[in-house]
């Protein structure tokens, strides 16, 4: 069944989410097998509307940046490498707890094949065959 994370993380005036912590839900939902994408919110919906505050939003930027990036491309058909397959080396660890972890995706057929490094790191990528 699909699914999407809501509001993991957000920004101001109570939350202290990083543009860094936004941008990797945003990705790695994307990249994970998340099926339905990232609902991203802000608490100044609740409150008091300060239109202008909402729209430089840094956690806000980081979803217009992941829509226009992937908008024109098959993202639905990309399949998680949870094994490895396309990016070989460089992945880093899959941990609550670090921030190195490259989330990335490829296409059954080889086709496309997308990745996010959350870190400056070298990492080997291609389809196999």
């Amino acid at each position: 069944m699909p699914t999407f994370p809501t509001e993991t993380q957000f920004q101001q005036p109570y939350a202290k989410a990083t543009d860094l912590e936004c941008r990797m839900q945003n990705y790695y939902a994307a990249l994970g097998g998340g099926c339905g994408g990232q609902v991203y919110g802000s608490v100044w919906l609740a409150d008091d509307w300060d239109y202008a505050g909402y729209r430089d939003n840094g956690g806000r930027m980081q979803a217009v940046h992941l829509l226009n990036l992937f908008r024109h491309r098959e993202w639905w058909s990309l399949v998680p490498d949870y094994g490895h397959s396309f990016v070989t080396t460089g992945y880093g660890t899959l941990s609550p707890t670090t921030m190195d972890y490259v989330g990335a995706a490829i296409k059954p057929a080889g086709t496309l094949g997308m990745a996010y490094c959350p870190k400056e790191a070298t990492i080997t990528a291609g389809a196999e065959g």
